[in-house]
């Protein structure tokens, strides 16, 4: 039996960046603590997701589409199935003062939003 638009599922999974196998998230927040990567605003354990409703990326829905319950599977996710390829354009450097200012205290990884966009802390120098 596989998965179609409208069910209602729920998943767990981990997502490594493959260009050099870091973790990025997960839902199993021990995994995260130990990875140097858990946020206190996240709420780990199996995510419900809506098929068909985009909540999670393209590919990842179509590979669920193609499961199993319980079924267990390692896939790699092309970007234009993603988030899309990275584009150098959106990448900005911020200086500390401008978070400090805002009452942030960055780490890598964490995520926010600046100017109506979604953000991750890459490094802090």
């Amino acid at each position: 039996m596989s998965f179609k638009d409208g069910d209602f599922i729920k998943v767990e999974y981990s997502a490594w960046r493959a260009a050099d196998n870091s973790l990025v998230f997960t839902t199993d927040q021990k995994k995260a603590e130990d990875s140097g990567i858990y946020n206190k605003d996240v709420r780990y354990g199996p995510q419900l997701i809506v098929l068909g409703k985009r909540s999670v990326i393209k590919g990842l829905e179509e590979v669920l589409k193609g499961m199993s319950l319980s079924e267990s599977k390692k896939v790699e996710i092309e970007p234009k199935d993603a988030f899309g390829e990275r584009n150098p354009d959106l990448v900005r450097v911020i200086p500390i003062a401008d978070f400090r200012r805002r009452d942030i205290n960055p780490y890598p990884g964490m995520q926010l939003d600046i100017d109506g966009a979604t953000a991750v802390v890459k490094s802090i120098n």
